[in-house]
C-alpha cells in the first residue's frame, strides 16, 4: 500500500473507534515501558503519544495479523493485568488500569478478530 493510500485508510478507520484508552506498551527493541494511547478500531488497533491526537502512531496492528491476543505472564513482565498480543513478526506487551480492563481489552479485540476472518470467510 502507498503512502497516501495508508494515510486515507488509517483517518478512515480511526472514524469507526471501538475503544480507546492509556497503557501502557513495552518498546520492542529496547523493553522500556511508555505511556500510549490505544485505540482499537474494527481493523486496527493503534497506539499514540497523546490522547485523541490520532496522528503519527507508534504502532499500528492489522488486526487480521494477529496470531493470539492473552493475559500476559505478570510474573515474567513484573506487571500486574497485562495483554500479550502476538502477531506473525512480533510480540506486544500492553499494560492496563485493572483486571476489569484487562478483560475488556481482550474481549473487545478477540470478537473483532473474529468478525474480520468470518467476514473474510464469507468473501471467498
Amino acid at each position: 500500500m502507498n503512502q497516501q493510500a495508508n494515510i486515507k485508510y488509517e483517518f478512515e478507520d480511526l472514524k469507526q473507534i471501538v475503544k480507546e484508552g492509556w497503557m501502557d506498551k513495552q518498546s520492542r527493541f529496547l523493553k522500556k515501558w511508555h505511556k500510549r494511547w490505544v485505540v482499537l478500531t474494527n481493523f486496527t488497533l493503534y497506539t499514540f503519544k497523546k490522547q485523541q491526537q490520532y496522528n503519527n502512531p507508534t504502532e499500528v496492528i492489522d488486526l487480521n495479523h494477529i496470531v493470539s491476543i492473552k493475559q500476559a505472564d505478570d510474573q515474567e513482565l513484573q506487571k500486574v493485568n497485562s495483554i500479550s498480543i502476538q502477531t506473525h513478526d512480533s510480540i506486544f506487551y500492553l499494560v492496563v488500569q485493572d483486571e476489569q480492563q484487562q478483560q475488556q481489552w481482550i474481549n473487545l479485540i478477540s470478537s473483532h478478530m473474529l468478525k474480520l476472518q468470518n467476514k473474510i470467510k464469507l468473501q471467498q
